[in-house]
């Protein structure tokens, strides 16, 4: 995915986050710690991907630092993760917003 198409992609995301965050003040919170606190998808996904996995013996910040290290090795699983994401609002008719 070339790179202009994965800033639009996470530009959909942060605005949907966004209006999002704005009509539902409950949820504010959740939507600047996962995704609008982040300057780029790699940085919302390590964060996500980090806090899924963490347990007691792995804390979230070692396991953010494995995948940043990982994304740093080859910036193309963003791009692909970016393409999922793409495809996903695009063929799938449950979906409706690229944060879903």
């Amino acid at each position: 995915m070339p790179c202009e198409e994965l800033d639009i992609v996470w530009n959909n995301i942060k605005a949907e986050a966004r209006a999002l965050a704005d009509c539902e003040p409950m949820l504010a919170s959740f939507y600047h710690a996962t995704l609008l606190k982040h300057e780029n998808l790699g940085s919302a996904l390590s964060y996500m991907l980090a806090n899924k996995l963490a347990s007691p013996i792995m804390p979230a910040i070692a396991i953010r630092e494995v995948v940043e290290e990982a994304y740093a090795a080859d910036p193309e699983m963003i791009a692909s993760a970016a393409c999922d994401i793409q495809a996903v609002r695009t063929r799938d008719p449950a979906v409706d917003k690229y944060s879903t």
